[in-house]
């Protein structure tokens, strides 16, 4: 590589793996207090349907942020906004334990709501702000590889979240301190690379389609790009939620249930840095096709098998298949969007994410209602069936 092309990769390499580092540390929390507020509310003696109701709130305030993240960005600076996101989230997170040590169970659950929502909203900020940023500092020809290990570290993030969680039962100084810690060292990297990341800006840019179009307009115009994010949206929000009801009906227990899941997860972290090689090396449409292929036959076969063993084998390569369209619907985004619509894409994909949750959870519940909890596998991969004929269509063209 020419001297010319080799220093500006490597002075974008360093401050892109700092942003996936802030925002892969930034889930760690996220994954510690989601199951930490069922507990502590279960533990305060609230019902499920009030708990349930509660838990929707951070989903609520995360489709909020997406629409108003990009605005905000642009207006005051998207480094700005990314460390107001992380601060914000901080002094929130401490007034929710506060509340929770001290508010009686009447006022509780109304104050809660609102801090609920407002966490969401800022949360939203710095993945909204992060993917757009690792799109910008990528190299054209490594976009795939520096997502694909954005994806692990994201999924890793999660992951370590509810690990934590089990190793500090029954300290809640200790549970909330490793929260709020993790959530503060987000801004880490951020400041290390202050020069580089601050400089980051999102001017009025082109894309395929046309520039400066706001974000119904942007969804108008690349229903592909939203159908590929609410794939994956679907199958890990809906598995997630709705799998042990399909253990019960295969007599398989909750806790080798939750093996199964656990499988899909670590699928999907390790496959994304090969989806990403394999995306760098060939065009977006065709990697799509293939790991939608590969997502709907996996289903079949976990549809057709009940045995423990196999169903932890085949969720793995299902998983890693699966989450090949999280990938690429950024490198898509990146490849084809630049400047104020490669941000105004970034916060569609997480309203899309937001929107899928909250829709196709009911969908997806009241289908298995009406059918069979079996049937879970196939309806957790509808959406890959039309996205299957739309790449085929693409890269045909």
């Amino acid at each position: 590589m020419d001297e010319h092309l080799e220093t500006p990769v490597r002075a974008s390499f360093g401050p892109a793996l700092a942003v996936i580092v802030a925002v892969s540390v930034f889930t760690v929390t996220l994954g510690i207090v989601y199951p930490y507020l069922t507990i502590l509310l279960s533990a305060r003696g609230f019902p499920s349907s009030i708990i349930g109701i509660n838990a929707a709130m951070i989903p609520v305030g995360l489709i909020i942020g997406s629409i108003v993240t990009p605005k905000f960005a642009m207006r005051h600076g998207p480094y700005a906004v990314a460390l107001l996101s992380i601060f914000a989230s901080a002094v929130l997170l401490t007034s929710m334990y506060l509340w929770l040590d001290f508010a009686n169970n009447e006022n509780l659950f109304y104050l809660l709501m609102p801090l609920c929502v407002c966490l969401g909203i800022f949360i939203n900020g710095l993945f909204v702000i992060g993917e757009a940023w690792i799109n910008k500092l990528a190299p054209p020809d490594l976009r795939g590889r520096l997502l694909g290990v954005y994806t692990t570290a994201l999924i890793a993030g999660y992951g370590v979240g509810p690990i934590l969680l089990s190793i500090s039962a029954g300290s809640d100084l200790m549970i909330q301190s490793a929260s709020l810690l993790f959530l503060l060292a987000a801004a880490g990297p951020l400041f290390y690379y202050f020069t580089t990341i601050r400089a980051l800006e999102f001017t009025t840019g082109t894309n395929r389609a046309g520039s400066g179009q706001g974000m119904i307009g942007f969804a108008l115009r690349a229903p592909y790009l939203v159908l590929c994010f609410a794939s994956i949206a679907l199958l890990d929000n809906a598995s997630m939620a709705l799998m042990p009801l399909y253990g019960e009906a295969q007599g398989i227990g909750v806790e080798k249930i939750g093996l199964v899941l656990g499988s899909i997860i670590i699928g999907g972290a390790v496959f994304q840095p090969m989806i990403g090689v394999l995306a760098d090396k060939s065009s977006n449409d065709r990697v799509i096709c293939l790991a939608s292929v590969a997502t709907i036959a996996l289903a079949f076969v976990f549809y057709l098998t009940s045995d423990f063993f196999l169903l932890t084998i085949i969720a793995f390569f299902w998983g890693g298949a699966a989450f090949g369209t999280y990938t690429m619907s950024l490198k898509k985004l990146g490849d084809e969007h630049t400047g104020a619509d490669l941000l105004t894409g970034s916060g569609l994909l997480a309203l899309t994410w937001g929107l899928t949750t909250v829709v196709g959870l009911p969908a997806v519940g009241s289908l298995i209602g009406a059918t069979d909890e079996v049937y879970l596998p196939l309806f957790l991969v509808a959406l890959y069936v039309p996205l299957v004929v739309l790449s085929l269509r693409n890269f045909q063209d």
